[in-house]
């Protein structure tokens, strides 16, 4: 197949969702040789593709069929902070991932700042001070300035929710919210409204008119708010204006302030390498999903990652919403990894178009076999899929 041939088959990615969970499940399946299910025939919307095609493309990059792993497992927590590793698969401590953009971090005040400080100590351990030169010191004080900073930031906002003013406000909202949850007959997902009330019916069945779920939501909400969460004084609105703008703006320059500290945070972004000393096993050693499947076992190998991904690696922090409409503040940190192989793929084409014509009986070079392995390791293609059943 003429190479251009083999590009024009590259497919889109779709968002890694909230059904992270359910294909851990699917893939450990696949890969013992069971029957994964209804789960497996969990169609994503994107790729029109299942979990089941999915797991057997992930289990791919692994050189792995389905089958060949009878031991895999879903991993058996060690500590009390949720792990890196996801699965066991071929005795490797694996991160799973669905295709597309993956999400490195995405963590309230407290444990984004936890992780920046760790960052920092393990930083600061291996450039002892009287044996940096001036202007090593004077980059050290401005990283060590830099990274208190944010975090004295991100600290005013540990535990606090913030809550929509103007007309348009959290009550009103909250009411909208609840209107068409029953228009759909559908439960707001959380545990905003009991399970034991779910289990008795849809809100139509439960409650006899609209306006009484609307009421009784309201309250719920309300309650949860005020009971789990510190509600700050200032609203969303002005607390964004005045204070997350240079939230993101700290956040976007510590990316750039040292490599060295940029490799050992994208590190414990990726492994919980130092978060979990205390449970190894927790750490995970790959990072899989059915784009890629990368070694992160060493912080050489995620510095290497860190470098290639570079570009690609947003840096942000944001609001994200909880008990409906309150916002929380958040680190996001995130590999966008469609803009990542759209260029991959684009620099491939250009040297191919660039490079002497190519026929089909061409006799193979070492520079051809060199495109052909980066093809077919780095820009997924669409490939028939072969079922595990």
């Amino acid at each position: 197949m003429h190479m251009k041939q083999l590009l024009e088959n590259f497919r889109g990615y779709l968002r890694e969702g909230q059904k992270g969970t359910l294909f851990e499940e699917v893939v450990v399946d696949v890969a013992r040789g069971v029957d994964p299910g209804a789960a497996g025939k969990t169609e994503d919307k994107t790729t029109k593709l299942t979990f089941e095609e999915l797991a057997v493309a992930a289990l791919a990059k692994m050189g792995l069929k389905p089958g060949d792993d009878p031991q895999a497992k879903k991993h058996d927590q060690q500590g009390s902070v949720t792990p890196k590793t996801d699965i066991i698969l071929d005795g490797k401590k694996v991160s799973l991932k669905l295709p597309g953009d993956i999400q490195f971090a995405s963590g309230e005040a407290k444990s984004s700042s936890a992780v920046f400080r760790l960052a920092l100590e393990e930083y600061l351990a291996t450039r002892p001070r009287d044996l940096m030169t001036e202007v090593q010191r004077e980059m050290s004080d401005a990283l060590i300035s830099s990274i208190e900073s944010f975090v004295e930031g991100l600290a005013q906002t540990v535990g606090k929710r913030y809550l929509p003013s103007g007309s348009d406000g959290y009550i009103s909202k909250l009411k909208s919210k609840a209107q068409m949850d029953w228009d759909a007959g559908e439960w707001p997902s959380g545990s905003v409204v009991p399970r034991a009330l779910k289990k008795k019916g849809t809100p139509q069945q439960v409650f006899s008119e609209q306006m009484d779920y609307v009421k009784y939501f309201i309250k719920a909400c309300m309650r949860n708010a005020w009971e789990n969460d510190r509600i700050a004084i200032p609203s969303w609105e002005k607390f964004s204006e005045e204070v997350m703008s240079g939230l993101k703006e700290k956040i976007k320059n510590l990316s750039s302030l040292d490599r060295d500290y940029y490799n050992i945070i994208i590190d414990e972004w990726l492994t919980g390498r130092r978060q979990f000393a205390n449970s190894p096993g927790d750490a995970a050693a790959y990072l899989l999903s059915p784009d890629g499947f990368y070694s992160i076992a060493t912080p050489q190998d995620t510095a290497k990652l860190a470098s290639d991904w570079e570009k690609f690696i947003d840096w942000d922090v944001r609001g994200k919403g909880r008990n409906y409409l309150a916002k929380a503040v958040t680190v996001r940190i995130g590999f966008k990894a469609g803009k990542y192989y759209k260029a991959l793929q684009n620099a491939v084409i250009h040297e191919v178009e660039t490079s002497s014509p190519i026929t089909e009986s061409a006799e193979s070079t070492p520079e051809v076999e060199e495109l052909a392995d980066l093809v077919a390791q780095q820009i997924p293609v669409k490939l028939e899929i072969e079922s595990s059943t």
